[in-house]
């Protein structure tokens, strides 16, 4: 088997880049991407084995709602691959107790990945995340603030 290159945020910036997607980088260098519906964020962990994508919806839901969002997830992982869907607690504009949900997937990335690999991996977690974020709209269209301006 031939050696993969590694993964490195350089080359995640350079699909993102192939993809016409504009990110910056947060203060410990991870990467940022903002959609109007939510954001990705993409780093490496465990000594660059591990290539991360984290994204979170934008909409905010009263803390009380917090069982049902579980349930919510719970639901989710029965049904789907992934991502990994997360409750999280956060705090509101004015300091009130909202529930948030972010998203996780994992790649385990110590033998490299060819850019075909990578951008497979890159292609999935978009897509997955986009058609959950899109469920949740639709489930919740009362929280989808943005765009009303």
């Amino acid at each position: 088997m031939s050696t993969q290159p590694a993964v490195t945020l350089e080359r995640v910036e350079s699909w993102l880049t192939g993809e016409d997607l504009v990110f910056e980088h947060d203060d410990e260098g991870d990467i940022m991407v903002g959609f109007e519906n939510c954001y990705f964020a993409f780093y490496m962990q465990a000594e660059g084995e591990l290539l991360l994508a984290r994204a979170y919806w934008r909409g905010r839901f009263p803390a009380e709602q917090m069982p049902e969002l579980h349930d919510l997830a719970d639901a989710h992982h029965q049904k789907a691959y992934g991502p990994r869907l997360s409750v999280l607690a956060s705090q509101g504009d004015e300091g009130q107790e909202t529930a948030i949900l972010g998203t996780q997937m994992v790649e385990y990335v110590a033998q490299g990945r060819s850019d075909e690999q990578l951008a497979a991996f890159m292609d999935l977690v978009m897509r997955m995340n986009m058609r959950l974020f899109a469920d949740i709209e639709e489930r919740y269209p009362a929280l989808v603030t943005w765009g009303d301006d």
